[in-house]
């Protein structure tokens, strides 16, 4: 399995906490290729949700409150 797994604060958003348009496509590029791609956070679903509003179709997967949830969407599973 090819799997790409990114923190959010200081990784995917800038310093500002801003999610930007060529992030999306770079993410979009590498789904495109047949990769999974997935955050992995100390943040709750809620505040992934409040920052990247389309998290559940950009993201594969997501790993919330430091791996006490976890969202499937390809299996279309939710863990906690």
């Amino acid at each position: 399995m090819k799997v790409f797994v990114s923190d959010l604060d200081g990784t995917l958003l800038d310093s500002q906490g801003k999610f930007h348009e060529d992030m999306r496509e770079l993410i979009k590029v590498i789904r495109s290729k047949g990769y999974l791609f997935g955050i992995a956070t100390g943040r709750p679903h809620f505040s992934v949700k409040a920052t990247i509003p389309d998290a559940d179709e950009l993201f594969d997967f997501l790993i919330c409150n430091n791996g006490a949830e976890i969202f499937d969407f390809v299996g279309d599973r939710y863990h906690q």
